[in-house]
């Protein structure tokens, strides 16, 4: 990261660009098939930290080429991809899935890359060659060779799997979304607490989202257990959460009575926690792996007596890829960062193994979600082109209480899908996605069909311009 040095910050030689015209030309081969492959890129190990470029740490990211055995750059959709970034950690989990397509002896480059304010910063790769040694649905471990020596010692290296696209090739599921109960900068920011706000990084839950959560909790324990959404929700596979502690503590709160809880825990996943915009405290992380749970445990004692807190002590907890640091730097607001982090974040729903999954989030990401994936509307636009950037930073403030509904307009004849892309996800709230998976939709997915759930409602943001 940082002022980038002109020894370091360029584009890796490539002998030639094959054009679509040759790749047409090998996919008509006899002797040679083109197949779709999925990779996971796990983590690294020893990545370098220092002495990349003129200031201390790293952003890493990986980006995956396919090529051809004589080194040619191959042309397509799937022949190049970009992992979101991984922000100052010598033991990256990039947590990562993307679909690639190949022929037999094409060779797939892991290109490890610093990002820079000018030009990023390519460091070295990992290569393997797809071949019948192939080995599939297995670890493997590969050692990254750097383009300056002076990294050599450090024993570098990348983990992975790969899996043929036919393993993986699910055409739908089914994920439940609900947003976490009221945060101490949801409160703050309501009183204009300065201090409250900016002297703190990763607010918990305030009383009253602790009772937003016990709220969910017991509508969920009351419900018709005959109706299909029910079922459906009380057996899904797994149950995922932002690592940030509002969002876990909402996770084992309302979910404690939750089959799957009981038996399999909560798993932590990076790349469903909230968009940071520049100085989003709220958005930093400050707790690693085992110290997570820890923390979101210590932060209930200000609200609640030990009784209430030891009964959701013994809940299992898999810290996947938050035992590395796993919140943003400086921001990731951007459309680029936010086009990377969905892209990562959709890739994992799609080709993990679980077919039905609950996601605890953010108000911003499940919105964002939204206007990405659903499907166009009258006019034929997506909702992200129809309210852009300047729609998100100039017109509303997310972090208004729910409560608080400034300047109400007309907008409640709107559309469902049109809500869903403008407004918030109430907090404590839970909503089913069904999503459709197909390479010729954006990022490979659609969302299908959606319900509010347990009651759940969506609220008109406050009209609070952030320019003021």
């Amino acid at each position: 990261m940082g002022i980038c040095m002109g020894s370091l910050n360029r584009e890796p030689p490539v002998k030639q660009i094959a054009t679509q015209q040759s790749l047409t030309s090998e996919l008509s081969s006899e002797e040679d098939e083109y197949r779709g492959y999925i990779i996971h890129l796990m983590d690294s190990s020893n990545i370098p930290t220092k002495g990349v470029d003129l200031l201390e740490g790293i952003q890493a990211y990986i980006k995956i080429k396919i090529k051809s055995s004589e080194g040619l750059l191959k042309a397509g959709e799937f022949s190049e991809h970009k992992t979101s970034i991984r922000d100052g950690s010598d033991t990256p989990k990039w947590n990562s899935y993307r679909k690639v397509g190949a022929l037999q002896n094409d060779v797939i480059h892991l290109e490890l890359w610093d990002e820079d304010w000018v030009n990023d910063d390519y460091l070295g790769e990992a290569t393997i060659s797809i071949n019948g040694d192939l080995k599939f649905n297995e670890i493997i471990e590969l050692p990254f060779i750097f383009k300056d020596s002076k990294f050599d010692d450090l024993g570098s290296n990348i983990r992975l799997k790969i899996f043929k696209e036919s393993d993986l090739n699910f055409k739908d599921k089914t994920i439940y979304l609900i947003r976490h109960g009221e945060s101490e900068f949801n409160a703050a920011l309501e009183k204009s607490d300065v201090v409250e706000m900016w002297s703190k990084t990763d607010h918990p839950l305030t009383s009253k989202g602790i009772e937003q959560c016990i709220t969910l909790n017991e509508r969920i324990k009351n419900a018709d257990r005959e109706d299909d959404d029910v079922k459906d929700f009380l057996s899904v596979d797994s149950i995922f959460s932002s690592p940030l502690s509002r969002a876990a503590q909402t996770a084992f709160i309302s979910l404690s009575e939750h089959p799957v809880m009981k038996e399999s825990g909560l798993i932590l996943l990076a790349n469903c926690r909230e968009f940071k915009s520049i100085g989003g405290r709220d958005s930093t992380g400050n707790r690693l792996g085992a110290d997570i749970k820890d923390r979101c445990l210590d932060k209930l004692k200000r609200h609640k007596d030990d009784e209430f807190i030891d009964q959701y002590k013994t809940i299992s907890w898999d810290y996947n890829d938050c035992d590395s640091k796993w919140w943003s730097g400086i921001h990731d607001k951007s459309n680029k960062e936010v086009d990377e982090r969905f892209d990562d974040f959709v890739n994992f729903v799609r080709y993990r193994p679980e077919r039905n999954i609950i996601i605890v989030s953010h108000s911003v990401f499940i919105r964002y979600f939204f206007k990405r994936y659903l499907p166009k509307n009258e006019d034929d636009k997506t909702y992200d082109d129809v309210y852009d950037e300047r729609y998100e930073t100039a017109y509303c403030n997310d972090d208004v209480d729910d409560a608080e509904i400034v300047e109400k307009s007309d907008d409640n004849n709107l559309d469902f899908d049109t809500k869903l892309a403008t407004w918030k996800l109430e907090n404590g709230g839970c909503i089913k996605v069904d999503l459709k998976f197909n390479d010729s939709y954006r990022d490979g997915v659609m969302v299908n069909s959606k319900k509010l759930m347990f009651d759940s409602v969506l609220r008109e943001r406050g009209k609070k311009d952030r320019k003021r």
